[in-house]
């Protein structure tokens, strides 16, 4: 082979476009890495998301029962003392409602009215606790 033929044939081979195996091999690896950072922290944020919901569910259930025992008779407060749940929860869940006199079983004219709110998550169980008084008007 003559010189020029060689020297032709090396501008041939530099010419070429294209990848290396080792290149598409680095770059498989990088992307799979990038998709599987990404499936992690979609459903990490979807766990967050959910608990979020659940915590802002308990919030209202509570609060709506403060505002249904704030409504009644001041003295049939007493027998809405009691255990309940509500659909909008998790399963398991319970509405926790306890009426005493505040702050002694003397006073007859002030109630303190608790209303807790537990549900299962995760592991453990969330609880959320709201309590208020409510007075004779």
């Amino acid at each position: 082979m003559s010189p020029s033929a060689i020297l032709s044939s090396k501008n041939a081979r530099s010419c070429r476009r294209g990848f290396t195996l080792v290149e598409v091999l680095a770059a498989t690896a990088l992307l799979s890495i990038g998709l599987l950072a990404v499936i992690v922290t979609g459903g990490t944020a979807r766990e967050y998301h959910q608990r979020s919901l659940w915590l802002s569910v308990g919030r209202a259930v509570a609060q709506n029962r403060i505002e249904q025992l704030r409504s009644m008779a001041f003295d049939s407060l007493p027998d809405q003392a009691g255990t309940t749940s509500d659909p909008a929860l998790p399963r398991g869940n319970s509405i926790v409602t306890t009426v005493s006199s505040y702050p002694t079983t003397d006073v007859t004219d002030l109630y303190r009215v608790v209303v807790r709110v537990t549900w299962p998550e995760g592991n453990g169980i969330r609880t959320i606790t709201y309590e208020t008084l409510v007075a004779r008007k």
